[in-house]
């Protein structure tokens, strides 16, 4: 850490950032108008020696890249989400699956969380150890839900400048100021898609429901003979774990629990559309239960569409699912 902090002074500085979209501001509202602007909030910190500043992106409200010896280096984020207190499970698991590592049940999640006093505040901290040498070698997240918002701080990249980086990580998230009653923004928010979009996007003959945690969209299609499905639609900065956890994840939700080898789970997605790079589509059964996923990464965003429910009424949207998830927005 001396050689990163040698002749480096720390400085405080304050921007505005771009506030991430609010799930309870993610209703459809009467008409399909589009959202209201939301408020950004003043972020102020003060910059630990040897971090520099770039651009953030679309998701993160704030971003920095640490250099080191040898050419390795890590990444600090910051970065906001709808209030995600009692779901630790689910979020220890989202940064497993980014480093290729199995899953863990409630109790095991809970072991990884150790507290952290932040100011007055009370954090969580936990940390990963990656195998894959094509990942980041280590994470470590810390925590703090907050009225209405739960604010994740990860450090990650090559194991030797996270750990280096452990003790000014943690003063920087000390030294963050949150003022979430900043003013509208003058122009749209820094989010690429809108639940506006993903309306206007949709087959006229799905009724848009209220969207659930995490989800920027949701949509029920017409019920065939009794059978219903529903729509859903997510978007996130990094492709969660990659193909083969996406479909470990949706397999589990129709019931096949079943260990695979990694390349029959990797076989179950298929290419989507040959114009976007990357996309996939999953198509899973198990008896009357049919899901149907979508990966679609367009630019610093991945986005993940989901059809899932009795057979004959997700068989018989197959195709408008398809066009819903490759029209652009």
């Amino acid at each position: 850490m001396a050689g990163l902090t040698a002749c480096d002074e720390p400085k405080i500085t304050t921007y505005r950032v771009a506030k991430e979209l609010n799930r309870s501001d993610a209703h459809p509202h009467a008409g399909h108008e589009a959202p209201s602007p939301m408020a950004r909030p003043r972020i102020t910190w003060t910059l630990p020696a040897g971090w520099r500043e770039v651009p953030p992106g679309q998701i993160n409200l704030a971003a920095f890249k640490i250099e080191a010896e040898g050419g390795k280096e890590a990444q600090v984020t910051v970065a906001s989400l709808p209030l995600m207190a009692g779901r630790e499970t689910d979020i220890v698991n989202l940064w497993r699956g980014q480093l290729g590592l199995s899953q863990l049940d409630a109790d095991q999640a809970r072991e990884q969380l150790k507290d952290l006093q932040i100011n007055d505040e009370q954090g969580k901290l936990f940390e990963l150890t990656g195998t894959d040498p094509s990942k980041p070698d280590k994470i470590l997240t810390v925590m703090v839900h907050r009225p209405g918002k739960s604010w994740f701080y990860k450090l990650q990249g090559d194991a030797a400048p996270v750990e280096a980086q452990r003790a000014a990580f943690i003063d920087f998230i000390k030294s963050v100021r949150l003022d979430e009653s900043g003013s509208p923004p003058a122009a749209t928010a820094s989010v690429a898609a809108t639940p506006d979009g993903f309306t206007k996007a949709a087959p006229e003959s799905w009724k848009v429901l209220p969207p659930g945690e995490l989800q920027l969209a949701k949509f029920a299609v017409p019920t065939v003979q009794g059978a219903t499905g529903v729509v859903s639609v997510s978007v996130f900065p990094t492709a969660s774990g990659g193909t083969v956890q996406n479909v470990v994840r949706w397999r589990r939700q129709i019931g096949l629990t079943d260990e695979l080898p990694e390349s029959q789970l990797a076989a179950a997605a298929t290419s989507l559309d040959a114009k976007i790079p990357g996309s996939k589509l999953v198509n899973l059964t198990n008896g009357n239960l049919q899901l149907l996923g979508a990966i679609v990464p367009r630019g610093s965003q991945w986005f993940f569409y989901k059809l899932i429910g009795n057979v004959p009424a997700v068989a018989a949207q197959k195709e408008a699912f398809i066009r819903f998830a490759t029209t652009e927005l």
